[in-house]
């Protein structure tokens, strides 16, 4: 993402609080978040899966598959990617088990 927002809350603000109350503005982007976890077939996280990202551009005028990239995931399994957010594009995730050294 291009953009990033940061609150700040004073000390004073939180004295006697319980909860706080802030108003957060967050501006429209024409990006999406891709967020995911990997587990085995017990239902264990997968650290240092692989997953390969493919771009489809599905649009009449130029129809194509793109490399979109790789992800390794952490110890938890988890993966985050962002990609821009069009109707005429689709994302395929292929996840391709940890690579073991020998």
């Amino acid at each position: 993402m291009s953009w990033h927002k940061e609150i700040l809350i004073s000390p004073k603000e939180l004295k006697g609080c319980c909860v706080l109350n802030k108003k957060i503005i967050i501006k429209k982007t024409m990006e999406v978040l891709i967020t995911g976890k990997i587990v085995n077939q017990y239902g264990d996280p997968l650290s240092k899966a692989v997953v390969y990202i493919t771009q489809v551009d599905n649009s009449y005028y130029s129809p194509g598959i793109k490399e979109y990239g790789y992800l390794i995931t952490n110890e938890q399994g988890e993966y985050a990617m962002v990609v821009p957010c069009n109707s005429n594009l689709d994302y395929v995730l292929e996840v391709y088990e940890p690579i073991v050294r020998c």
